[in-house]
């Protein structure tokens, strides 16, 4: 039996599971407005970062509420870096990350958007995501101390399609 996941400062909640097996949390607004919620860790009632995800979510949203689709990925990059000024959400942009083999520098990534040294954001606006933009956010996380990403595709069909991937968190 999946838990029942925690709810979001008073909004009700649904929860479904998707097609990985995992709990998904639906909140009535968000439901109504994009059809999606958040994707919890397998088996989990607790979900890394919340408060800063759930803001990060918002942020998106806004973003492609007030942009909608067909855009550049440029743009969406720099209307969310506005957003996550206006809400005072720690980020940084298109920094550099070092991926370290036995203390020496072998390589280079560069995420979109590093949020408060957290998580890794990936951006796109493309109508259908290849495999291979998912495997970069993995790249990303697997090759780094960053836990938790999004793959974000503002170019989706259905409106904003966000993925949130997660390596090596253990539920404690």
């Amino acid at each position: 039996m999946w838990p029942h996941p925690p709810s979001e400062e008073g909004a009700q909640n649904d929860t479904e599971m998707n097609k990985h097996g995992r709990t998904q949390k639906i909140t009535k607004e968000k439901q109504k407005a994009t059809g999606t919620g958040s994707v919890y860790f397998c088996g989990s009632s607790k979900l890394l970062y919340p408060k800063l995800s759930y803001q990060i979510r918002g942020a998106i949203f806004t973003v492609y509420k007030t942009l909608g689709p067909y855009h550049k990925e440029s743009v969406y990059a720099n209307a969310l870096a506005e957003e996550l000024k206006k809400r005072k959400i720690p980020f940084k942009k298109e920094e550099s990350i070092d991926i370290v083999y036995e203390n020496k520098n072998v390589g280079v990534y560069r995420p979109d958007f590093l949020i408060d040294d957290k998580i890794v954001i990936e951006l796109k606006a493309a109508e259908i995501l290849p495999k291979n933009d998912e495997k970069q956010l993995s790249y990303y996380l697997g090759g780094t101390t960053y836990r938790l990403g999004f793959l974000v595709n503002f170019g989706a069909r259905n409106g904003v399609d966000i993925r949130r991937r997660i390596v090596g968190y253990e539920n404690k």
